[in-house]
């Protein structure tokens, strides 16, 4: 209770800051856009309907705060929305996303959600690096139970070979590698952490933080020093 306290009394400087400085945030942009929505719905339904959808897609729902699952359930029709995502792939910062939350912004705004459907084909990585990934979460749900909802494993549509672990390899012999056999890979690393990567890697104008290329494809992914980095 007193952590609540001390975080609340937080978010009040915070949000006086904001006033003081004539500043808005995302937050406020999405609840802008809904009141405006609402008042239209009951002032000018017509207005209204110029900018609602039959049908609305949404991937990567798992990125998405409340907030803004209630605007797109707005802008949908009824039952017109459609959600995918995978709880486990959050990288937004202040999301810890359930899908029993989308249940309950359904119910405030009265509409009727269906049971949540599960793939667990992946069309996008072969059976080795799912696995591997796979492996990765029972760990994580091992120490951290409550971190994600957990799902069933992801299968491959084919086999494929499992990937490498470098042990103890130094700035300079990565360097050399990106420089001649992995030439063109991607290095991928914590978003805080991409610019001081690359440039302790000469420069080297292939590597992301986990948020820039989420949803990217690469032929070659090189993960730096992810886990080390972790809290």
């Amino acid at each position: 209770a007193e952590q609540r306290e001390q975080v609340y009394d937080e978010f009040l400087r915070y949000e006086a800051y904001l006033k003081e400085q004539k500043l808005w945030d995302d937050c406020d942009r999405v609840r802008h856009l809904i009141i405006q929505i609402k008042e239209s719905k009951e002032v000018d339904p017509d207005a209204f309907g110029q900018v609602q959808r039959s049908k609305v897609y949404v991937d990567e729902v798992q990125d998405y705060t409340q907030l803004e699952l209630l605007l797109f359930f707005y802008l949908a029709g009824p039952n017109g929305l459609f959600l995918a995502g995978d709880p486990a792939q959050s990288v937004v910062e202040g999301t810890e996303f359930r899908f029993e939350e989308v249940r309950s912004v359904g119910h405030f705004v009265g509409s009727v959600i269906q049971k949540p459907k599960t793939v667990n084909v992946n069309f996008r990585s072969h059976s080795g690096i799912l696995n591997c990934a796979g492996g990765v979460l029972d760990l994580m749900f091992t120490h951290f139970p409550s971190s994600a909802k957990q799902l069933k494993k992801d299968k491959g549509l084919f086999q494929g070979s499992r990937p490498g672990v470098l042990l103890g390899t130094s700035i300079d012999q990565l360097n050399i590698l990106l420089g001649d056999k992995l030439k063109g890979a991607v290095v991928l690393t914590h978003d805080e952490s991409a610019r001081h990567c690359r440039r302790l890697l000469n420069d080297y104008k292939l590597v992301y933080g986990v948020r820039e290329a989420k949803g990217l494809e690469f032929k070659t992914v090189i993960i730096l020093d992810f886990f080390r980095e972790i809290p």
